[in-house]
């Protein structure tokens, strides 16, 4: 147990060598004392026992309904889940796996998470992943798991005849897998859920557990090959793909009998949250995988941004949930097949000559589990696939300086949200889209997405340089930007150990700044004129220079007077860390200073604003310059503006 969290410390960060050295220390005397007691192997072996017992507690042990062991998820049946509010851009998270890790999410600790969905319990570690190229690439789904295979008894003839095969294909580093299954017959009438795709108004209030499957025997029906349950303890095999395999699938020893057959590659995909940007672009990443495995994409030689172009070969989808109809439904088609239909719409005695199980978008490389890794090309391929599917791959960007900001919106997202109540709103709307004018020097555009289909945000995300917003599903949209983009993040409090968006911006090489919001928690927040100044103003400048940087903290910075900036340098650029332990990975910590706004080459600077006017900007402006105070941070003198109004009007007048 000792020697366990000794080499865990020898891999931390050894950037700082001093601060390691100063946490080590101790750690290494009790080591030694404890090796050289006289009682040292008694005291080793309880060490030992109480490590495999925390362990155990870990990992949840193995669950009796399905016996997933090790990281794979265990699953039960129980009670129906109970339903939140909905995350980001499609407001209320409709949603089944509901990630509640507070502000452990994306920390350095690797989170266990408890959940419900549907009735499934499910108790799953996040893997661990250094392998960041494995992790990402969908060629290294290379680890076969036979779960259906032909018997050895069986001759040439009676093999072609009972063709019937399931072929698993795992991903060890990315603990996810996906399962190729060879003439199959699929009976919608095992499988209980409701139909989905109704208008949302005409089921608010249906219980989510009645929209996922519950799966029984012949549900899939296989003929003439030899089935192997221990295939399904495999690490990779998580969510609701063992379950599918295990309850709906059934073995006769002669070949199905199909009244009609689809030749065509179709792929059964089960969503898990639908309506929310986030993890729907999740479900997306987990189908453009499978099929780039199973190479039903076609590459092209032309790129885009450095990315490789690919294009789906003919194929249909089938959804196993019965979720209502959500508000981003027809990208799938757009993006993949207009061949999509429901399992209750498949006739009884149908067979599909090759079906292709999807895995959860919870096993993504998208999803949040924490990593370090940077600059992603299997991931900017994946951005440059959505973008090209939507014929955007070649509009031009405005201009490098295009700021948007993307407001958050109420609005009714599934049937458990009959109120459409969202969180993180803004109180004041307005202001911010004064200061947005003000702080762009006119580049900026303040947009709702909820009020504009999934292609109309792409295009306008697409034509800007600068995307900026409270944290929220909508900045994944960091993804789909073009070269040199930046990401500017607004966070409150609790969300301010949310790492979703700062990877995004890291994966795809756009420089990244983070503002903490200093608010108390509540449904809507109020984003201050000279905050939202300095993150426009972090995101149109380069990181700071080393030499302007603060060597510590100041006493108002370490007493939550003044807001801290995190900024994360894009591809290309030049990381400036500070001595800091709160400083993230690659990142720096910059004081607020509300400074001149950024000019863009060639403009103006505008006159002098006259101070004897009788104006509310220039009696703000008045204002502001008798409450601005200077701070000495380690020998650097920074301004910092107290009060909002003033520092809109100091903004303004520079």
């Amino acid at each position: 147990f000792f020697f366990c969290i000794w080499w865990l410390l020898l891999r931390s960060n050894t950037t700082n060598e001093e601060g390691c050295c100063a946490v080590r220390m101790p750690l290494r005397r009790l080591v030694k004392i404890v090796c050289s007691a006289r009682h040292g192997i008694l005291i080793f072996v309880a060490g030992m026992t109480l490590g495999m017992c925390f362990t155990l507690l870990a990992w949840g042990g193995t669950d009796s309904g399905l016996g997933v062991q090790g990281s794979a998820a265990s699953i039960s049946r129980s009670e129906q889940p109970r339903v939140s509010n909905d995350d980001a851009l499609s407001a209320s998270n409709q949603g089944s796996l509901r990630h509640a890790m507070g502000a452990n999410l994306g920390s350095s600790k690797r989170p266990k998470t408890k959940k419900k969905v549907a009735g499934w319990s499910l108790s799953v570690l996040p893997p661990a992943v250094d392998d960041c190229e494995r992790k990402f690439s969908p060629q290294e789904f290379i680890e076969q798991l036979p779960l259906c295979s032909p018997t050895a008894s069986q001759s040439a003839p009676e093999m072609a005849a009972r063709s019937s095969s399931v072929l698993c294909y795992a991903n060890t580093v990315l603990q996810a897998a996906y399962c190729e299954i060879k003439d199959v017959l699929v009976d919608p009438r095992q499988i209980a859920v409701v139909h989905g795709g109704e208008p949302v108004m005409s089921v608010l209030g249906r219980a989510e557990e009645l929209e996922f499957p519950v799966f029984s025997p012949g549900a899939f029906q296989l003929g003439g090959c030899a089935w192997n349950e221990s295939m399904l303890t495999h690490p990779g095999m998580r969510y609701h793909v063992p379950e599918v395999l295990r309850k709906g699938f059934s073995v006769q020893s002669t070949a199905p009998s199909c009244t009609h057959t689809i030749e065509e590659p179709t792929l059964f995909v089960m969503r898990y949250e639908y309506a929310n940007l986030y993890h729907t672009l999740t479900d997306w990443q987990s189908i453009w995988a499978v099929l780039h495995a199973a190479g039903l994409l076609e590459q092209h030689s032309r790129r885009v941004d450095g990315a490789r172009l690919t294009r789906p070969l003919p194929h249909r989808i089938v959804l196993l949930d019965g979720h209502a109809e959500g508000t981003l439904d027809p990208v799938l088609s757009t993006l993949f097949t207009p061949n999509i239909m429901r399992i209750k719409d498949i006739a009884p005695g149908t067979c599909f000559a090759r079906a292709l199980l999807v895995p959860a978008g919870y096993t993504s490389p998208l999803y949040d589990w924490p990593d370090t890794c940077g600059l992603q090309p299997t991931v900017r391929d994946f951005a440059a696939f959505v973008v090209d599917r939507h014929g955007l791959a070649d509009v031009p960007r405005a201009r490098p300086t295009h700021v948007v900001f993307l407001h958050r919106d109420a609005y009714i997202a599934h049937p458990r949200n009959p109120t459409g109540a969202a969180g993180r709103l803004l109180n004041n709307s307005a202001e911010v889209e004064e200061v947005l004018e003000i702080a762009s020097h006119g580049a900026g555009r303040a947009l709702h997405p909820v009020n504009m289909s999934f292609s109309a945000q792409l295009a306008a995300v697409r034509a800007s340089g600068v995307l900026v917003g409270m944290h929220g599903a909508a900045l994944t949209h960091v993804l789909f930007m073009r070269s040199g983009a930046v990401l500017g993040e607004i966070q409150p409090p609790s969300h301010a150990f949310f790492t979703h968006f700062e990877k995004f911006a890291r994966w795809t090489g756009a420089r990244y700044v983070q503002q903490i919001l200093m608010q108390p928690e509540g449904a809507s927040y109020e984003i201050p004129a000279p905050l939202l100044t300095e993150v426009i103003s972090a995101a149109l400048h380069p990181t700071p220079p080393a030499a302007s940087l603060p060597s510590a903290a100041p006493a108002e910075l370490a007493a939550g007077a003044l807001p801290l900036m995190h900024v994360v340098p894009g591809a290309g650029e030049k990381a400036t860390p500070l001595p800091n332990a709160a400083a993230g990975p690659g990142g720096v910590f910059v004081p607020v200073n509300i400074g001149a706004p950024f000019m863009p080459e060639g403009a103006q600077p505008p006159p002098p604003s006259d101070t004897s006017s009788s104006s509310s900007n220039n009696k703000n402006t008045l204002n502001a310059a008798k409450k601005i105070k200077n701070v000495e941070m380690a020998g650097i003198t920074g301004q910092v503006l107290t009060d909002p109004a003033a520092a809109a009007a100091a903004a303004a007048a520079a």
